[in-house]
């Protein structure tokens, strides 16, 4: 059951991609996925610490294996994908342009402390795309490493599983596939995730992530949020 504050956000994808097939995915719909389909990866899959990663790590087995778009919850289209098929964006809106037909396509975020990272909130490939691959030797790999006591849950699950780890095989194995889009936070994250929407407009943007971090432990929700008072 989708929560009702996120049902507004999961209608606009809808609204926006007449004649798409859109499927909601259960953490049981992503076992089974995993279980049937990549059973060397289950026992990784299972052995995770915390929910969150599994959600993370499904994402880039379902973008192989099927290819489409994949899409948070909390993240509200405002335009169509189809432009990023296309590739057909201004090249200010880019950070990478494919010098052949588009085949994965990935969003960066703003972050307070660093650079920009790509977001793994919407994401989109054709099956089979070989940067996947690396990743999931990254996963593997990354699996191994236990939680460090002094490293907060947020950083080691946003490196072990999330955004930090895509970024990461973009930028070591971009160079090897020249049919990757990047694409700027005013396409697909134009909020930080210290922000909230307010009445600001965006008028470069395709989908807005609204950042629900329902994944977070509670004293971060609460400095999230304290935050966004701030930031306004």
């Amino acid at each position: 059951m989708i929560p009702e504050h996120l049902r507004a956000f999961q209608h606009s994808v809808v609204e926006h991609h007449p004649g798409w097939e859109v499927r909601l995915w259960t953490d049981e719909d992503n076992r089974a996925f995993i279980r049937e389909h990549y059973p060397w990866f289950s026992k990784t899959y299972d052995d995770y610490p915390y929910e969150i990663m599994r959600v993370d790590a499904v994402r880039p087995f379902l973008l192989q294996h099927y290819g489409g778009f994949y899409v948070d919850l909390d993240v509200e289209c405002v335009g169509s994908f189809e432009l990023l098929r296309s590739g057909e964006l201004a090249p200010e809106l880019t950070r990478r342009r494919p010098t052949e037909r588009v085949g994965l396509v990935l969003g960066l975020e703003r972050r307070l402390t660093r650079t920009a990272v790509c977001t793994n909130a919407v994401m989109a490939s054709r099956p089979q795309h070989p940067l996947w691959q690396h990743v999931f030797e990254a996963l593997e790999l990354r699996a191994r490493r236990k939680q460090p006591w002094f490293m907060p849950r947020e950083n080691y699950i946003l490196n072990t599983t999330g955004p930090e780890l895509i970024h990461d095989m973009l930028r070591k194995y971009s160079s090897e596939h020249q049919d990757v889009l990047v694409v700027t936070p005013e396409v697909l994250s134009p909020l930080g995730w210290w922000q909230h929407r307010g009445s600001r407009v965006f008028p470069n943007a395709i989908a807005v992530h609204h950042y629900g971090s329902s994944w977070l432990p509670t004293h971060s929700q609460v400095w999230q949020n304290f935050l966004r008072v701030i930031a306004g």
